[in-house]
């Protein structure tokens, strides 16, 4: 995850990446899309890096990587996290 200095009505980009060869697809939900897979897939790279920008307002936003549409991973990148009610851990991201 990249946190760029870039502000655009008030938001802050964000890059998100994973890096996942095998997968067919990569998505991200979270606390910004309604944790909604479908709303933010990711762009694959030759190197099966996957990734996608994001423009979030200042806060904590909690999420995972969705990977071939069933598949919810933590971000191996992201140094924080929490709980989740589904006996595992979200990634966090706090946007300043």
């Amino acid at each position: 995850m990249v946190l760029s200095s870039f502000r655009k009505g008030g938001k802050k980009r964000v890059r998100l990446s994973f890096t996942h060869p095998q997968a067919s697809s990569v998505s991200v939900a979270g606390s910004f899309n309604e944790w909604n897979p479908a709303a933010k897939p990711l762009k694959r790279g030759k190197d099966g890096q996957w990734t996608a920008v994001l423009a979030l307002p200042p806060g904590r936003h909690a999420y995972r990587f969705v990977v071939d549409g069933n598949d919810w991973r933590e971000d191996p990148s992201c140094t924080e996290r929490e709980p989740n009610a589904f006996g595992g851990f979200n990634s966090v991201l706090s946007v300043g």
